[in-house]
């Protein structure tokens, strides 16, 4: 039900001038902001990736290029198309089964520390940084100095475009955090492989696996 009293504006409305001609805009306000991060944080709790690791050893390849997951519908290309090679070939299948049932674990003492470092901020050892870059102060001569207002402007067009740019890298580094989390007691997981049209062997997990940054 809508709660007019504790109702807090989405979007602010201001004004921009360009050249002689001013015109009002509308724009996400800071508790507009704040509504949809949270949003993404639940979501992110939540909402499970369609391919994460397994605990068991995945199903193997077959002649008929289904494997992999036991209950997800999956094929041994990636991607399907005109130019796929053929999987018909039993050494093929017996390499990606190889990959398949090679074991893994999550290093529970590196999780801890950068859970440590993301909990305290990010920005060290390629972990981004937790939460966007705050606004520049305005200098106190901002309205009498036409240097140090064109200086304002330009590290506030580079901040925002920096939180543009490092928004979606927050949201894979937490994704990542949470699926360790998750699996970080299993003494054993795995990563089903795919080919792709190439014959390049990719984990199907997307944001864990053996194949990713450091971070």
């Amino acid at each position: 039900d809508y709660d007019k009293k504790n109702a807090r504006p989405a979007l602010e409305h201001f004004m921009m001038r360009r050249k002689i001609k001013t015109t009002g805009h509308f724009r996400l306000s800071k508790d507009g902001h704040e509504i949809l991060e949270e949003g993404h944080r639940y979501l992110l709790r939540h909402l499970e990736s369609q391919y994460i690791p397994m605990v068991v050893i995945p199903a193997a390849w077959t002649e008929d290029a289904q494997g992999g997951y036991l209950q997800t519908p999956c094929t041994i290309i990636k991607r399907s198309g005109r130019h796929n090679p053929n999987t018909d070939n039993e050494t093929a299948r017996e390499a990606l089964n190889c990959i398949n049932s090679t074991p893994w674990r999550i290093n529970k003492r590196i999780l801890t520390v950068m859970k440590e470092v993301w909990n305290s901020g990010g920005l060290l050892a390629g972990i981004p940084k937790n939460g966007p870059y705050p606004k520049q102060p305005i200098p106190h001569n901002f309205d009498t100095c036409e240097e140090a207002k064109k200086e304002w402007k330009l590290q506030a067009v580079l901040n925002r475009k920096k939180n543009i740019e490092t928004k979606g890298e927050r949201k894979v580094f937490a994704k990542k955090l949470y699926i360790a989390e998750k699996f970080k007691d299993y003494s054993q997981i795995y990563f089903p492989h795919q080919y792709d049209f190439r014959m390049r062997a990719y984990p199907m997990p997307l944001h864990l696996n053996h194949q990713g940054d450091d971070a």
